[in-house]
């Protein structure tokens, strides 16, 4: 998930609880800090993840809240992250967790140095050993009743790995987990997992067991011992031939003072034919401390944390100080039922009566004016002179893509900026308009003035009265599926379609200009070609 949030929003609830500030955001859902308040000055601090609203309305994606929702209710286990309630207020989907102070994995293997002399390794096992035990708890649940009801977790990589600063590791986000009896038919055409941590039986999709998650974690394992990504490669076709084909190297290739058996560990967790593998993530852990006891014992719990405190301290501050803001901020009502109810869009004319964060709209169109005549006014249009004739053409005539070009008889400097969608253009004779796809524009045409707009689908254009209006029918639409690791905003043309992984978008049929941007910032640039009435399936993008 991407970085905290410091804008606190105490008079944003869902039910009954209050939410302070957003803690991430990832393709499904955003966290964020909250609060519920009971009886007596009670008050707890929580994390609650949110559904993505874009998500909200994908009956797929809610199945797999729900799915993660029902699962993790059943688990209680100090190395899983406790899960407390499922809600849903106004359509809206939410679970409330444990809040946890710390680092994921991932920070923590980023922040952990590399000894010489393998003693880094004590960290790494001993925070490791503890995860294992959190999958094998899940691999081994059992209901009320006694009756065996395993769940695979099918989605273990270091985003959802998490280390505390008291010390505790604990497995996140049973999202795309499966309880191995459960009668209920997996859905195709939803991405369930990481595909740079998954086994070949998982990419062949083929029945699944606990040593699906042997594999994810032996992997995650050799990527924080090496500090190297064992699969990643630029394209997922080629990641299908490293996990299925090429050779796996064995740690010590890339740090040779480790001993040998340490090698064996990671041949056996990583082997292709899943009956050669550990049977269980607790024997992989015995066999992980065997082998590396050469170097140190492991770190207890306290040690542990001192570690994350020490290696992560400015992570962890930073984290602090932002989250102190929240909770030291006004309560604001602590009446659930006279606080004011989220309403987050869940269909088409929906509106929030008050978002969780402030709501960045892509501008979709820039306006370029080169004539003191042409003027780009911010609200509504002047009264509109007598005798204006305009035409209008409206359709899918070019591709999304172009800023909207406002071009006037004469010359002259172009004002810095440009007009936001749905701003109003007056034009004076002679000019000649392009619009963007998606722009809400109204045209006003000075008398004798010849215009043409020339507009995508998805368009709004209101003219004067008395205008002659020609329209085109729009181009037949294709559809984009694209993933992304980590998850990415995606802009086509220049448009924002919404945060990875996006399953079957509506896009326009033609050559289109992809950009990608994670939430650090990094982007990436292509283009892609959609045919009519077909899904464009491009994967997930190489960073």
């Amino acid at each position: 998930m991407s970085a905290l949030s410091s804008r606190p929003d105490h008079a944003v609830r869902l039910g009954r609880y209050q939410l302070l500030t957003e803690l991430g955001r990832g393709g499904m859902a955003e966290l964020h800090l909250g609060r519920v308040h009971g009886a007596g000055g009670f008050a707890k601090v929580v994390a609650i993840k949110r559904i993505h609203p874009h998500h909200g309305r994908d009956a797929r994606f809610v199945e797999m809240f729900l799915n993660e929702g029902r699962i993790a209710a059943q688990l209680a286990h100090p190395n899983v992250c406790q899960v407390h309630d499922l809600g849903e207020v106004d359509g809206e989907l939410f679970l409330v967790m444990e809040y946890l102070e710390g680092v994921s994995w991932e920070e923590a293997m980023a922040a952990l140095p590399r000894a010489g002399d393998g003693s880094d390794l004590r960290f790494i096992v001993g925070a490791f050993a503890q995860l294992c035990e959190g999958l094998h708890y899940a691999h081994t649940l059992r209901a009320p009743d006694g009756r065996a009801t395993p769940v695979i977790h099918r989605d273990v990589s270091p985003q959802n790995l998490f280390v505390t600063t008291a010390g505790v590791a604990k497995v996140l986000d049973f999202g795309v987990s499966k309880v191995l009896t459960e009668d209920r038919v997996t859905r195709s055409g939803v991405v369930k997992g990481k595909l740079t941590y998954m086994p070949p039986e998982q990419l062949a999709d083929q029945p699944l067991d606990a040593r699906v998650d042997v594999f994810a974690a032996g992997t995650v394992l050799w990527e924080a011992i090496t500090r190297a990504r064992l699969f990643k490669r630029e394209t997922d076709y080629l990641v299908w031939k490293a996990i299925t084909e090429e050779p796996i190297p064995p740690p010590s290739a890339h740090r040779p003072e480790l001993p040998p058996a340490l090698d064996a560990v990671l041949a056996r967790a990583l082997a292709r034919d899943r009956d050669a593998r550990f049977p269980s993530t607790i024997e992989l852990a015995r066999a992980l401390r065997a082998a590396t006891v050469g170097l140190g014992p492991p770190l207890d719990q306290a040690e542990l944390g001192e570690a994350v405190r020490r290696h992560c301290a400015t992570t962890l501050a930073t984290r602090a100080a932002q989250v102190s803001v929240a909770l030291t901020e006004p309560d604001g009502d602590p009446d659930p039922d006279a606080a004011a109810t989220i309403r987050m869009p869940t269909g088409p004319g929906t509106e929030a009566t008050k978002p969780s964060r402030p709501r960045v709209v892509a501008p979709t169109a820039s306006v370029a004016l080169r004539d003191a005549s042409v003027a780009s006014a911010p609200s509504a249009l002047p009264p509109p002179r007598r005798g204006v004739t305009a035409l209008v053409i409206v359709g899918a005539l070019i591709a999304a893509g172009g800023a909207v070009a406002v071009a006037a008889r004469g010359c002259g400097g172009a004002p810095p900026g440009g007009a936001a969608p749905g701003a109003a253009a007056v034009v004076d004779a002679g000019a000649a308009v392009a619009v963007d796809a998606g722009a809400a524009v109204a045209v006003a045409v000075d008398a004798g003035a010849a215009v043409a707009a020339v507009v995508d689908a998805g368009a709004a254009v209101a003219v004067d009265a008395g205008a002659a209006v020609a329209v085109v029918a729009p181009r037949p639409a294709g559809s984009l599926t694209i993933d992304s690791d980590p998850y990415a905003t995606i802009y086509l043309d220049g448009r924002r379609l919404g945060d990875t992984p996006l399953f079957r978008q509506p896009v326009p049929a033609g050559r289109h200009r992809v950009r990608a941007v994670r939430a650090d910032g990094a982007a990436r640039t292509f283009t892609i070609s959609v045919a009519p009435a077909k899904e464009l399936s491009y994967g997930q993008i190489a960073w």
